[in-house]
């Protein structure tokens, strides 16, 4: 065990340090490769902290990370995050920047998978809508939908203007868990059918137990034709 930790040191410029049967290794960047359930990882870039969990480096604590992002480029209708969810972490958090649809008044929308993208639900969604608009409020519910909409579905979607996109975040909850897939969300965009700008916050379920493992978003309508999205692991 020596040689090994003398040959790490060589090696990765890493600092160790041993206390009873743990040994930390201090570098910065993320761990890469195997390793034994003694050694717990710091990166000093960041702060983050690994443990080793059945031969592979597993984050249990500093900064959030992201695991998966996505850059539409007008070339399809759908973002699809197949990787970020795991059954590591209880809620995923995704950061929407400018996202604009190459069709006028298309909704953007929300869906789940069960097997990892290959087929995604249309239904059993639920969700109610808060929203400002003009300096006043106005509220919605979908009950039995066949997706999560990110966008008043009284607006006629979003404009299609360069330069003016939906902006937000939306979170999913305990994907992995024996409960029903609960979803938070807040945007900012232009509504469709005149352009006056819009303040959603939304909340809802898919109401079904069944493990979420992929994220899809799709407009209702034409391709995506620019914004990215980020998928991070949060709690």
């Amino acid at each position: 065990m020596r040689r090994l930790l003398f040959a790490l040191l060589l090696l990765t410029g890493a600092a160790l340090a041993q206390t009873g049967n743990t040994v930390t290794i201090t570098a910065a960047g993320a761990p890469t490769g195997s390793c034994s359930y003694i050694f717990r990882y710091i990166d000093s870039a960041t702060g983050n902290e690994y443990n080793c969990k059945a031969g592979v480096w597993n984050q249990v604590g500093g900064g959030a990370v992201t695991t998966e992002a996505h850059t539409a480029n007008n070339t399809a209708t759908t973002l699809a995050f197949t990787t970020c969810i795991t059954g590591s972490h209880t809620v995923y958090r995704f950061d929407l920047s400018e996202i604009i649809p190459a069709t006028a008044n298309a909704d953007l929308q929300v869906v789940v998978s069960t097997d990892g993208g290959s087929t995604y639900s249309a239904t059993t969604y639920n969700q109610q809508f808060v929203s400002g608009v003009s300096g006043s409020g106005r509220s919605d519910n979908v009950t039995s939908g066949t997706k999560f909409l990110l966008d008043d579905p009284n607006d006629q979607g979003l404009v299609n203007t360069a330069n003016i996109g939906l902006t937000g975040w939306f979170t999913l909850n305990n994907p992995a868990g024996g409960s029903f897939k609960e979803f938070t969300g807040q945007t900012y965009y232009e509504r469709g059918f005149d352009g006056t700008t819009v303040s959603l916050t939304t909340g809802g379920s898919w109401k079904t137990t069944t493990a979420v493992n992929a994220v899809r978003f799709q407009t209702s309508a034409g391709n995506i034709v620019s914004g990215t999205i980020t998928c991070t692991p949060i709690v």
